[in-house]
């Protein structure tokens, strides 16, 4: 639309919309009597509506250095205009054990039974993570989102015959995470940090260990 335009009304009006092809909408409040100046600015995906979306995208996790194990996952969200929800999982599989190892437990070796934890021979690793929380749309192509859920880790060791998971170092509890997806047209990108604050869970964690984790993935936004 271009131009001017009147418009009657039978009640007062405080707000009015004016949408045009090409356009992006504009909204103006009316505090005045005569005319009122709106002006459209050209449509482009910056300032566009985005309307019901729904994204979907494999996802991934880097834990530490010494990790065996590469969580993958998927993560799914709805948004409409500006907020929305998501859910998103990761896992690794968990390695099996037959003996929880502390630092701290009184053991008692000879000489030719030394400490497991210096005669291990073999590491294994494992990772699971299930999360759930809001996003946000600020502008554009541009999202938020943060959330939390349940997330553990497990290190298990081989010495001799026997698989320890080390107690000091797994870790089980609730974790709090925050991130951006950045969406192409229709290819999305996304990049957040995972902080677990640990406590003992399912009897494989230690009570006061804390980690965290960068997660990121590219799925489809349609």
């Amino acid at each position: 639309m271009d131009g001017s335009f009147s418009l009657e009304t039978l009640q007062p009006i405080s707000r009015i919309e004016v949408n045009a092809i090409g356009k992006a909408p504009a909204i103006k409040r009316i505090n005045k009597k005569g005319d009122t100046r709106i002006q459209l600015k050209d449509l482009r995906y910056w300032n566009s509506k985005a309307g019901w979306r729904y994204y979907l995208a494999a996802q991934c996790a880097l834990i530490s250095k010494d990790s065996k194990d590469i969580p993958l996952g998927l993560m799914f969200g709805m948004t409409k205009d500006r907020w929305g929800f998501y859910v998103r999982g990761l896992f690794s599989g968990m390695p099996n054990y037959d003996i929880a190892f502390k630092s701290d437990d009184n053991y008692s070796y000879s000489s030719t039974e030394p400490d497991p934890i210096y005669a291990a021979t073999k590491y294994k690793t494992g990772f699971w993570q299930a999360s759930t929380g809001a996003m946000f749309r600020p502008v554009g192509p541009w999202y938020i989102y943060l959330g939390s859920g349940f997330m553990g880790r497990r290190i298990t060791f081989t010495s001799g015959n026997t698989d320890y998971m080390n107690y000091d170092r797994s870790s089980g509890g609730m974790a709090f995470e925050i991130g951006s997806i950045v969406n192409l047209k229709y290819i999305s990108l996304n990049l957040g940090m995972t902080i677990l604050q640990g406590f003992e869970m399912f009897g494989n964690g230690k009570n006061d260990e804390t980690f965290g984790t960068i997660h990121f993935g590219i799925g489809y936004m349609f």
